[in-house]
């Protein structure tokens, strides 16, 4: 869709070129009006083509997805309208020569720009838009889920381990400590004994 953008706004500019360099005649003020107003159509066209991009690619809000592809539709279908109106015009040998060729340039460059913009669409419609998504979905979350559940086995062993190390430890702390009160005070009974 880019090369066809650069081409509509080349043409554009060469048609304003053209318009500011010669010498204006009679109707030249109806076409320069109607040049401006394609100028800003056509903006106004690719600020509602990006913010629809970046909706979609942000999944800000996907509710308004089909009122924007609706805006986009409508938007060229009133641009191309004014490019006929001005081809109309060249028919007639109105335009200027750049701006007679600027007309058909726009025109087919609008034309195969929107055919681009029909296959974002589509893809944009369809369910595995996002690969990326889809192999998080199918692929990576899976995976990520059953390392969670194992680290989780492993921490729950780890802690039983833990738990049954201390519980021997305190066993051979008492034993310890019981051979060693007998044994004192079996030397303690000895010595008295002596």
């Amino acid at each position: 869709m880019q090369p066809n953008r650069d081409a509509i706004n080349n043409a554009l500019a060469l048609a304003f070129n053209e318009m500011h360099d010669e010498a204006r005649p009679a109707n030249s003020s109806t076409v320069y009006r109607q040049l401006v107003e394609i100028r800003h159509l056509w903006s106004q066209l690719l600020s509602n083509f990006r913010l629809y991009l970046a909706n979609r690619v942000g999944s800000f809000n996907e509710d308004a997805l089909p009122i924007q592809e609706a805006a986009v539709d409508t938007m060229y279908g009133e641009l191309r309208q004014r490019i006929l109106t001005l081809k109309q015009l060249d028919e007639q040998a109105q335009l200027g020569f750049q701006t007679s060729i600027a007309v058909n340039d726009v025109l087919s460059g609008l034309d195969s720009w929107y055919q681009g913009f029909l296959k974002v669409k589509q893809i944009h419609n369809a369910d595995g838009w996002r690969v990326d998504s889809k192999i998080m979905k199918e692929d990576i979350v899976p995976l990520l889920d059953t390392l969670s559940s194992r680290l989780m086995d492993i921490e729950t062993r780890i802690g039983q381990s833990t738990a049954e190390d201390v519980g021997r430890l305190t066993e051979a702390t008492q034993r310890q400590t019981s051979i060693l009160m007998w044994g004192m005070a079996s030397i303690l009974v000895l010595m008295v004994l002596v």
